[in-house]
């Protein structure tokens, strides 16, 4: 079947020869197609010699001639194969193999290993002349198979490959420590910048999940810059935001829950502070904008505002998100008298985390409040009320002014009587 213009051999067609010993197939163009016989030859297991030289073949499947366990000639000759891997372990009278005139450029570790094993069963001869081999590292392994195989492979010495600048180097005179000693690179240059990198994204990753919260918030102060009134006092839209927790639970959301917060905020703070006390509050559930995040939301307030009123609650202190903000809120900008804490559900310092804990004892800059709300305590009510009114009216600025104000009079009228003493 040979010299024709065969481009496709079905297994179908070799089915009906079960007993064929000699098949040549050569000069066609079954690689034209893509063909990589996967199971054409599956059927002759008497076959001896096969031939597909000359067929433009350019890859093999591995498992092609697994079932031609008699076969002792195999022609693979001037074809386009970059790549042998044939599986032969059940080949086991395999004579001769011609694999020249290819475009071979070295042969794997897996192929080589199962030649030997051939050779050790009978004398295997291997033709590999005309190959277009490169002495580089990946073929250091395929050289000294070259040099130390038992197979019979036709003009040894005359095979040639393309070293450094030559192209047709003798196998034979390479020296082989000197492409060792070229091969054996340190993997410190490589693994050093690599773990260098890694090292370096872990870190920026950490920090920027630790300092998250902080990202946001200057994120969205960038975005709301210039945004904020002058017309009110300071530049300030609000005089006092009113924070709490709000996304209460169907379970929760009853008579004792969060919900009483909230209407202790839209029901007992509010008409004081906005009717009776002047003041401008900001409130999440009446000011927010809708559509917004909780993070836009609470950089808005807390901008806008003079003051905050802080609702403590259990709820406050277990949710993630409220802690976070009252966090990324502390470390700004705002003096911590501005800060009134307002204690409900019996919260003491020792049961908050530590930073908070700074705050609400006797010694803070921050202002805290036990909330009153019950009916027949109406004499602490009246004082909590009182106290509240105070310190949102009351302006630790201009305090601080008129103490230093107090204290230059006081040394200027020390010194005015230092001054009479020493003229009498």
């Amino acid at each position: 079947m040979s010299h024709g213009t065969l481009q496709v051999i079905t297994p179908e067609f070799m089915q009906s020869f079960p007993y064929l010993r000699f098949l040549n197939i050569s000069h066609n163009s079954l690689g034209e197609t893509g063909a990589d016989f996967r199971g054409t030859f599956s059927h002759l297991r008497l076959l001896e010699d096969l031939n597909l030289s000359n067929n433009k073949l350019r890859r093999i499947n591995p498992r092609a001639f697994e079932q031609c366990t008699r076969l002792k000639r195999l022609t693979l000759a001037d074809n386009e194969l970059t790549r042998i891997d044939i599986y032969m372990d059940h080949i086991i009278n395999l004579e001769y193999i011609d694999l020249s005139g290819n475009r071979l450029i070295t042969l794997t570790d897996t192929f080589m290993s199962t030649l030997d094993q051939q050779v050790h069963i009978r004398h295997l001869t291997i033709n590999i002349q005309r190959e277009m081999f490169a002495c580089n590292c990946e073929t250091l392994s395929f050289i000294r198979w070259i040099r130390v195989s038992s197979a019979q492979i036709p003009a040894r010495e005359n095979l040639t490959c393309s070293y450094g600048e030559s192209t047709d180097t003798p196998l034979s005179t390479i020296e082989l420590k000197r492409l060792e000693a070229g091969c054996d690179v340190s993997v410190l240059p490589i693994v050093v910048p690599i773990l260098a990198v890694v090292s370096l994204t872990c870190v920026v990753a950490l920090l920027v999940r630790y300092h998250r919260w902080y990202i946001k918030y200057h994120l969205i102060i960038c975005w709301l810059r210039g945004g904020w009134s002058t017309s009110s006092k300071q530049g300030k839209l609000h005089d006092v935001m009113v924070t709490y927790f709000l996304h209460a639970s169907n379970v929760r959301d009853q008579e004792g829950g969060v919900a009483r917060i909230s209407r202790w905020v839209c029901t007992r703070l509010l008409p004081r502070a906005e009717d009776e006390w002047g003041l401008r509050l900001y409130v999440g559930d009446r000011d927010d904008l809708g559509g917004a995040s909780k993070m836009h939301n609470f950089v808005r307030g807390f901008q806008s505002s003079d003051k905050v009123v802080v609702c403590l609650t259990r709820e406050f202190i277990d949710d993630s998100d409220c802690m976070n903000y009252l966090a990324t809120a502390l470390d700004s900008s705002k003096p911590l008298s501005k800060y009134i804490f307002v204690l409900f559900d019996d919260i003491r310092p020792t049961s908050v985390p530590r930073r908070l804990r700074q705050l609400l004892l006797p010694n803070s800059p921050c202002v805290v409040l036990r909330c009153c709300d019950v009916d027949d305590d109406e004499e602490a009510d009246l004082t909590f009320w009182r106290r509240m009114r105070n310190e949102l009216l009351r302006d630790p600025e201009q305090e601080r002014c008129r103490r230093r104000f107090d204290v230059i009079q006081l040394l200027l009228s020390r010194q005015k009587h230092t001054d009479d003493s020493e003229r009498q």
